[in-house]
């Protein structure tokens, strides 16, 4: 074996005997730190953030090329619809 393989050997080995952290250490002695940490390692944020993910996905997959004026007012008018039916009126404005 070269001193090349023999090298790529040595650190293939070395990866096999670390691991990587699964989840970062919480942050001490600092309050607003460890609130934060236990918020965004929370299961709730995770789903948050995957429909967030999810939902952005979907308006993307609704605007396509040489969409027709309906289809575009169509799209703006089922976001603010939506909005203000979730959230309350925000003025939503056309």
């Amino acid at each position: 074996m070269t001193e090349q393989q023999s090298t790529w050997v040595d650190v293939q080995k070395m990866l096999l005997r670390t691991s990587m952290q699964l989840r970062p250490p919480r942050p001490e002695e600092q309050p607003a730190r460890e609130r934060l940490y236990d918020f965004v390692m929370s299961s709730a944020f995770d789903g948050f953030i995957v429909t967030t993910i999810v939902v952005n996905m979907l308006f993307m997959a609704m605007v396509h090329a040489d969409m027709s004026p309906g289809w575009q007012v169509g799209c703006w008018d089922g976001l603010c619809t939506g909005l203000q039916d979730k959230l309350g009126h925000m003025g939503c404005r056309r």
